[in-house]
């Protein structure tokens, strides 16, 4: 090869290195962040609507309202058109093409109720509790077992309404279906982050509480028979009610629940969301029903009297051709703590989102197990900002300016 030839070659070379760079560079400079967000209201009560999917089509990434009904994305892109996809249970679903800026803050969007009642013949003729009895054992058969649910918690604590302790992690839970039915689980905590706000102490209050609502056992709601209106061993304590609606082409069943005049063993109230083809539990809401507050348990230690006076359980399940697992669990409860000096109330809330899940090629955790009640004991261990994830369901208010307030490396109890 002559000269020429050699410095064409390398000229060639350049120029094909050149192109590369800046293709690399023209579609790196192409990927924008965008922060898209929203509140979701009911149309007729304009209360927030909570726990539903918002999806960008193209950019394939979904997440969830928290309760106040707020969500909020942010993520980086090369697309300037995409499709945002709003689903909830009951309501009409919202398609929105959007031409993609920096920052879309788009309100409220007014979701509109989609369940229109069928025959009430049909309807009355139905048994709430036998179909019920079904669907709890279709859908405990149908979760994927053994398999590892990776998923993001959090807890909170409140005392006097007001946020005093906060921690939230990527978790790993095990789990297997034994014979009887009943759960292994094992969890990991791969990152972790605990935030305490300084208050100053007072004689008649107690800060050191950590979350009453234990981090294992959150998991153990996929079996459905921890939840007492799904246990049939307790049907008898409860009114049940059904009825059938048709939602965007699909038929399903609500019932309805609340506990017996006659009893006390009961509290909780609430409505259940079942697929009327799969006879798939889609949805669990549930709290302390109107005129039962008066069953809570009470018992006193120390001089203390301690009152439970609210707890509330909130359930998702994601259902498909191929899959049916959880996606969203949470947990709250209320009690007072009251004695001679002390009166205060304490709320406790976790929630688990489950971001993932593996269902073969993996081996049971034999070891790094965590096995402490609340996630605050692991204090600040992590590698990233994982809390940023446009995947995970954002704060509500009082959280957000919580966060926004911490400072410095306050780690809580080891």
């Amino acid at each position: 090869m002559n000269i020429n030839s050699l410095r064409l070659s390398f000229i060639l070379k350049l120029s094909i290195i050149n192109l590369l760079i800046l293709m690399v560079n023209f579609d790196v400079l192409a990927q924008t962040d965008h922060t898209i967000k929203g509140n979701l209201l009911d149309s007729k009560f304009k209360t927030p609507v909570a726990f539903a999917n918002i999806k960008l089509l193209k950019a394939n990434i979904s997440s969830m309202s928290n309760s106040e009904g707020f969500f909020a994305f942010n993520y980086a892109s090369s697309s300037v058109m995409d499709t945002l996809l709003i689903t909830c249970i009951g309501y009409k679903s919202i398609k929105i093409p959007l031409q993609l800026s920096a920052t879309l803050d788009f309100k409220d969007f007014i979701l509109t109720p989609n369940m229109i009642a069928l025959n009430e013949v049909v309807i009355s003729s139905l048994n709430a509790k036998s179909i019920l009895k079904e669907a709890v054992n279709t859908s405990a058969n149908r979760y994927p077992s053994p398999a590892i649910f990776k998923g993001y918690y959090r807890e909170s604590v409140k005392r006097d309404s007001f946020l005093t302790k906060y921690a939230d992690g990527l978790v790993e839970f095990y789990v297997e279906r034994k014979k009887d039915n009943n759960l292994k689980t094992d969890l990991r905590v791969l990152q972790s982050r605990a935030k305490e706000l300084p208050i100053q102490e007072e004689e008649e209050k107690i800060n050191e509480f950590n979350s009453l609502i234990s981090i294992n056992k959150i998991i153990k709601f996929i079996s459905l028979t921890e939840i007492s209106p799904l246990d049939s061993n307790r049907f008898e304590f409860y009114n049940y009610s059904i009825s059938e609606f048709s939602e965007a082409g699909k038929a399903l069943y609500r019932i309805d629940f609340e506990p017996q005049s006659n009893t006390d063993k009961v509290v909780l109230g609430g409505k259940i969301f079942i697929d009327k083809k799969t006879k798939l539990i889609l949805a669990i809401d549930c709290k302390v029903a109107a005129g039962s507050e008066k069953n809570l348990k009470t018992f006193n230690l120390l001089g203390t009297k301690i009152s439970a006076v609210s707890t509330g359980l909130y359930i998702r399940f994601e259902s498909n051709e191929n899959s049916y697992s959880v996606k969203y669990i949470k947990e709250s409860h209320g009690m007072v703590f009251s004695g001679k000096k002390l009166n205060q109330k304490n709320e406790f809330t976790s929630e688990l989102l489950i971001t993932g899940l593996q269902t073969n090629n993996f081996i049971p955790f034999t070891n790094g197990t965590y096995n402490k009640r609340s996630l605050y004991s692991r204090g600040n261990q992590y590698t990233d900002n994982y809390w940023e994830n446009p995947k995970l369901i954002p704060n509500v208010s009082q959280e957000s300016i919580f966060l926004q307030k911490w400072t410095g490396n306050n780690l809580l109890n080891e």
